[in-house]
């Protein structure tokens, strides 16, 4: 018996938005739908294997789990050079939320916005942003009065003006405006995680930025 398959990819390349972790989902998901005997691709085999080969566990398990995910490794006899076992945690996300995503025309390698970020990074600055991650995990779960401070970030952005000159521009006017704007993973994409009035959309598109308005996907990896 012959196979044919057709894929569609509905998820910019190269804009920081997981693409390459979610193709790798979804072809370890329809190989689940072809075993006899699905368990041997549970969640976390899949999860295991997504980073193994694409890297990104944080961009693997929201593809796997929907909504909104927390993933971890566990060092290897405590070198934290060597990733270990990776998990996942599930939030149930405030059920009104949706999100924008303002997506430019153009790509950038992972790489290259990688390769800004410094070695390290001041102890006040990452106390910082330990806290908003905290605190995002509140706002992500209905506290939307804290989305403004929940998403301010000392750690990547103000390195990566340098390369996303234009994103981190676009990231500071969204937020004057009163919209809890970020760079998505690694860019260029700008992130609002509301929705954003449409006659602003409207003057964005026409600066060349592609918007996006988007549930929250609730369900995560499934063979339909």
């Amino acid at each position: 018996m012959g196979l044919e398959l057709e894929a569609f990819n509905a998820i910019p390349h190269g804009r920081g938005l997981g693409s390459s972790a979610a193709a790798v989902v979804a072809g370890l998901v329809a190989a689940r739908g072809f075993l006899s005997e699905p368990e041997a691709l549970a969640d976390d085999v899949i999860l295991a294997l997504a980073t193994e080969w694409e890297g990104h566990p944080d961009n693997a398990a929201a593809a796997i789990y929907g909504g909104a995910t927390i993933a971890w490794s566990t060092p290897v006899d405590g070198d934290d050079e060597t990733p270990g076992p990776v998990d996942a945690a599930r939030l149930e996300v405030d059920p009104g939320l949706v999100v924008t995503a303002l997506v430019p025309e153009t790509a950038l390698a992972t790489r290259v916005a990688r390769s800004v970020l410094p070695p390290t990074v001041p102890h006040a600055d990452a106390a910082f942003t330990a806290g908003r991650a905290a605190l995002l995990t509140l706002a992500l779960l209905g506290r939307r009065d804290l989305m403004m401070a929940a998403t301010e970030d000392r750690l990547h952005q103000p390195y990566r003006g340098e390369v996303l000159g234009a994103s981190v521009a676009l990231v500071e006017w969204l937020r004057s405006a009163g919209q809890p704007a970020v760079i998505s993973g690694a860019g260029p994409t700008v992130l609002v995680l509301g929705e954003v009035p449409a006659a602003m959309r409207e003057t964005l598109a026409g600066q060349g930025w592609r918007p996006l308005v988007l549930p929250v996907d609730r369900e995560g990896a499934c063979v339909l």
